[in-house]
């Protein structure tokens, strides 16, 4: 951020000015001067980036009013010092993201009573200490893409009796069997100890085994809330299979990503009919879409996947990424059953960015030319099958900023008439790659 800009956010938050002692904020070793901050006893709220904690950090350490504390990126952080969470008591709102070399919790976590929110994102913290299981006041806990973390005691995510939101998306790849470990268990004590809260309503989650997928489809109260879904090298996964009313409960679903998972054949949706008929509330879905805020799919290394025709059920789909899928024909295939819905669901309407990587048997994205009113930009990279765009002289006609791929693949492009070619030839981008 600019420093003027920054200095003017500061002094509006401050009250115009007349709480500045209550504010601290540093970003980088040397933007203030500790000796300069006379009263760190009075700072509410403090915000240290890309900064060294040991150097920031005054002496003694004494901050009783502090409610809001960043220590965003903070440079050689391994460890908190012994005791030091008893100096912030009353801490609200906890932020460690990004500091990669925190390896451990420690420091009497338990003292903080009265912390609402905590976000240990990014960071290299392989065991949640079992003390977190004093944190009743805790919200919202963020731990996205923590890699390290290999063991969660049992009762600790459930003694979070306050949590609304909990985010552990790409959170860990490997546990350490032993037990109570919640991780060695292929995330079943894991999902049984979330089903257990009561006020949460906002999950984001990754799944390892199909055992937890099969757990979740069976959860009413999980499917209410997951927003975020990934599945993670799920081996013995063969079918993604969900019913008309699990997606229903899934209505808040924004991201799904499916990675390794190398026996997957099928993803589909089944419409329960109940006598012949298909009930009202099914009715309903069919026209305003199953997954009504799913925007962003991910699709990689899923070699024996043959399609994704289940994305006519996804209307807001804004990001698609499909890569390393060797058996995958189509996109949407002439038998994925739109011809009943698409005028109301309007296929890739919301569409803004479709990525192709290495699909070397897939054919067709869709059928028909399809009007991609909010396409951006298309890539496609080594799928030399695929001869044909979905694309006529209307389609995008004011989005469209890019298409990408190799020289080659668009040489041999074959398009419908003259006209359409010409619409989009001053698009192309040459996209080079290794052989």
């Amino acid at each position: 951020m600019h420093d003027v800009i920054r200095d003017m956010a500061l002094w509006l938050a401050c009250e115009c000015g007349a709480e500045k002692k209550k504010f601290l904020v540093c970003q980088g070793a040397g933007s203030f001067e500790v000796q300069g901050v006379a009263k760190w006893k009075e700072a509410q709220r403090m915000s240290l980036w890309d900064s060294s904690f040991e150097e920031v950090m005054p002496k003694p350490l004494c901050f009783p009013n502090l409610l809001t504390l960043f220590l965003r990126n903070c440079v050689g952080l391994k460890a908190f010092p012994s005791g030091f969470f008893q100096f912030i008591p009353i801490v609200r709102v906890l932020d460690l993201s990004g500091t990669h070399q925190l390896t451990e919790l420690s420091g009497g976590i338990d003292k903080l009573v009265t912390l609402q929110y905590l976000n240990l994102s990014r960071t290299n913290i392989s065991e949640l200490p079992i003390e977190m299981k004093n944190l009743k006041e805790l919200r919202c806990l963020l731990m996205d893409v923590m890699y390290s973390l290999s063991i969660i005691p049992w009762q600790v995510i459930s003694s979070f009796s306050s949590l609304q939101l909990l985010s552990m998306y790409k959170a860990y790849r490997f546990s350490v069997v032993m037990e109570g470990n919640v991780l060695s268990y292929g995330d079943k004590v894991l999902l049984e100890e979330l089903e257990s809260l009561e006020h949460l309503n906002d999950l984001s989650i990754s799944l390892f085994t199909a055992l937890s997928f099969y757990i979740l489809k069976s959860s009413h109260k999980l499917q209410r809330c997951i927003r975020r879904l990934c599945l993670d090298d799920c081996e013995d996964l063969t079918c993604f299979e969900l019913s008309s009313s699990s997606i229903k409960r899934m209505a808040h679903l924004e991201k799904l990503e499916i990675w390794t998972c190398c026996q997957l054949e099928d993803m589909k949706i089944n419409k329960e009919e109940r006598h012949g008929f298909i009930p009202d509330d099914i009715l309903d879905l069919k026209f305003n879409g199953y997954f009504p805020k799913l925007h962003h799919v991910i699709i990689v290394r899923c070699p024996r996947l043959l399609d994704l025709k289940w994305l006519i059920y996804a209307p807001s789909l804004q990001i698609l990424y499909v890569e390393d899928c060797a058996l995958m024909e189509d996109i949407m295939s002439n038998d994925s059953g739109v011809s009943e819905i698409d005028e109301n669901l309007g296929i890739f309407s919301r569409l803004t960015s479709l990525n192709l990587i290495n699909l070397p048997r897939l054919k067709s994205i869709y059928p028909q030319p399809l009007p991609f009113p909010s396409l951006e930009e298309i890539n496609v990279v080594a799928c030399l099958m695929l001869r044909s765009l979905p694309f006529d002289v209307n389609s995008a006609t004011k989005s469209l900023k890019k298409i990408g791929g190799e020289q080659r693949w668009w040489t041999r492009l074959q398009w419908g008439d003259e006209t359409i070619q010409q619409a989009f030839t001053s698009y192309f981008t040459r996209i080079y790659i290794s052989q």
